[in-house]
């Protein structure tokens, strides 16, 4: 049977997956140590593509994101809903300074009981944004 996974994705030759090889060791098919996630982790790579070296996960930010909402909101509270726009990867020697803060109070939320909404921002060092985001949260009364 055929699998389209193993069809040419059009990376360098040095950035795709080796399925023959991933049969005895699954890191060469699993996209970070030998495919096209491999940048993330190696800087010859990351520049190879333009981003001027490794660099952090989105995924992982998003989880900053929730993370810093969620210990600030405490066990009680609760995530309605939040979104997050990736402005700039976060790469490797950076530092990433989290900021928040509660912008609008809301008595009657469409999920039926007050929420808050906190409006949050990742910047690096030299003050570059690299994540915007927000929630809107309940909170233990």
């Amino acid at each position: 049977m055929h699998d389209p996974a193993t069809d040419d994705a059009g990376f360098g030759a040095d950035m795709t997956y080796d399925f023959e090889a991933r049969k005895i060791d699954p890191r060469k098919g699993d996209g970070l140590y030998h495919g096209p996630s491999s940048g993330h982790i190696n800087k010859r790579k990351a520049e190879k593509i333009g981003m001027g070296g490794a660099y952090g996960y989105g995924s992982s930010m998003n989880a900053w994101h929730l993370d810093t909402i969620a210990y600030w909101a405490g066990h009680e509270g609760y995530i309605w809903h939040s979104k997050t726009q990736f402005r700039s990867p976060a790469f490797e020697g950076d530092v990433t300074y989290v900021d928040a803060e509660v912008v609008e109070k809301s008595e009657t939320s469409p999920f039926g009981m007050p929420v808050v909404k906190v409006e949050l921002r990742m910047t690096t060092q030299d003050g570059d944004t690299i994540l915007k985001g927000t929630a809107d949260v309940s909170l233990p009364v």
